[in-house]
């Protein structure tokens, strides 16, 4: 099935015919001028018609204003739609020229601009990744190359290290501890003592959460991105 029409079997003059005449691959031709019996093809109003319909609706799909004399408002539309899907992003995965490389990606009255984002890493949506963020970035931010997703972006975290290192301690000695460490409570060991006071033992302590953000999984500042893939229904 296209857009061509089938051919119909018509009398003329009690000879028949084929209208309106396409060929045998379905398609319209001029004929054979060395072949009387194979005539050209006649276009159908129909035709023509459908071909005109099919224009006009992919323009006005574009934004655009259909005329009769314009020969540049179908390359006009097929480029205004996809300035409309650009002008949301465009991702160069590996592999992938820039769009200032890539001259099929250039429209007149726009340039492209790298945005940044300050060397964050992506990761996908799902698990341990924060939500989605819907925040844009707006004209003027991208083109000074400002970055304001700080309030939204996941910051770096390790997972928790903690452990203990038991030591003797005596009462002459001073107990305090860092950000990272920790101390216990100080008990009386065994009954033994020193010539300079009681002996005691307990557990310095160290957990990197007192200091470092800590989380499920060791992860770089980040921010989420969703990949959508257009599928049939």
């Amino acid at each position: 099935m296209d857009m061509y029409p089938d051919n119909q079997e018509l009398t003329l003059n009690g000879e028949k015919v084929m209208w309106p005449g396409v060929d045998a691959s379905g398609k319209f031709t001029n004929g054979d001028f060395n072949d009387p019996l194979v005539p050209p093809s006649f276009i159908p109003a129909e035709t023509i018609n459908l071909i005109l319909d099919n224009l006009t609706g992919l323009i006005k799909r574009s934004g655009g204003t259909p005329n009769n004399t314009s020969t540049s408002q179908l390359a006009d539309a097929i480029d205004r739609r996809f300035i409309q899907i650009f002008q949301t992003g465009y991702v160069q995965w590996p592999g992938m020229p820039s769009p200032l490389e890539d001259t099929s990606l250039h429209f007149e009255g726009y340039s492209w601009h790298e945005v940044s984002y300050e060397g964050n890493f992506f990761r996908s949506k799902g698990r341990n990744a924060k939500a989605f963020s819907a925040k844009r970035l707006t004209k003027e931010q991208i083109r000074n190359g400002a970055y304001i997703f700080q309030d939204d972006e996941q910051g770096d975290a390790i997972r928790n290290i903690e452990g203990f290192q038991t030591f003797f301690y005596t009462d002459m000695l001073s107990a305090s501890s860092s950000p990272l460490f920790s101390l216990s409570t100080w008990n009386e060991y065994g009954g033994r003592s020193h010539g300079n006071g009681q002996g005691l033992t307990g557990n310095l302590i160290f957990n990197a959460s007192r200091v470092v953000p800590t989380a499920e999984e060791n992860r770089s500042r980040n921010l989420t991105f969703t990949i959508w893939v257009l599928v049939k229904d």
